[in-house]
């Protein structure tokens, strides 16, 4: 995973700027676009490493507590992005569509990670499904 993740950074524009938050999202990123040089677009990448990260931080905490505290960050999230000048790009893998998982904890991430993904959604302008490549509309301005 250290080789993976140092590929990663090795790999990404010089001119980026990155912020690794492993379980609070909003509020480094709240100081970052308060910043005289914050930025005018944010990648987050990304939302389902992001709850599996507070699901394993949080492993022996009951369902509805842990669902309410992936809401309630991503409430803080969502709050951020609309008072912000920025545009957000967040990108999450879609476990609907996956078989449902015979270990517990990879149902708990599944459950979690639809509902956090359905927040977001329900809070985006925009949202794309990309399958295989391609990317299909969803959810914005230019969807029928």
């Amino acid at each position: 995973m250290e080789e993976r993740i140092r590929r990663h950074r090795q790999n990404r524009p010089v001119a980026w700027r990155t912020l690794e938050a492993p379980l609070d999202l909003a509020s480094p990123l709240k100081n970052a676009l308060a910043a005289e040089d914050a930025p005018s677009v944010v990648l987050v990448d990304s939302i389902d490493v992001w709850v599996s990260n507070l699901l394993l931080d949080h492993e022996d905490e009951p369902v509805p507590k842990l669902e309410a505290l992936a809401l309630s960050h991503i409430q803080m999230l969502t709050e951020l992005m609309g008072q912000s000048q920025a545009q957000f790009f967040l990108v999450s893998s879609e476990v609907g569509f996956s078989l449902v998982s015979p270990n517990a904890l990879g149902r708990r991430f599944q459950d979690l990670l639809g509902l956090v993904n359905q927040a977001l959604a329900a809070a985006a302008d925009t949202v794309y499904l990309v399958a295989a490549g391609l990317p299909m509309q969803l959810k914005g301005p230019d969807s029928s």
